[in-house]
């Protein structure tokens, strides 16, 4: 019955320092502060989930980091076409967060996305994001 407890309390010991150490990425983000992700990235964590199946990219994208921590993170090794389960990348977390110049700048580094264009068009029409609407009308992936 001990060896039972202290593997319980090991692993709990394991997943709460995951969680904080996500809990710290993901705050780290929401404030621009590249110093903390200097810290805390490293290439083992950057395609990892921090928060309901986002990367940190995803979830920097979400949650209105600016273009700089967003280029910092894909800099780090973020992968801009991972997607997750639900196929959503961060390609489609640009469109339907109308995060134009994101989008822009992961269609620059090579991003595609495993949702079809014609897809994506239609979100951001009925989203009203006319920019983002418009700007995907000139691509072709």
């Amino acid at each position: 019955m001990r060896k039972i407890l202290v593997i319980g309390a090991v692993f709990t010991l394991l997943f709460a320092g995951c969680g904080a150490k996500n809990r710290t990425i993901r705050n780290a983000i929401k404030d621009n502060n590249t110093t903390v992700l200097d810290e805390r990235i490293t290439p083992e964590n950057i395609n990892r989930y921090v928060a309901k199946g986002m990367t940190p990219l995803m979830f920097a994208i979400r949650n209105g980091a600016n273009l700089d921590t967003i280029k910092d993170l894909v800099s780090k090794g973020a992968d801009v076409n991972q997607a997750n389960r639900k196929l959503h990348d961060p390609i489609y977390y640009s469109v339907i967060y109308d995060r134009l110049d994101v989008l822009k700048y992961l269609v620059s580094v090579g991003a595609t996305s495993k949702i079809s264009l014609q897809h994506l068009k239609d979100i951001a029409g009925k989203k009203g994001f006319l920019d983002v609407q418009t700007y995907l009308e000139t691509l072709k992936f």
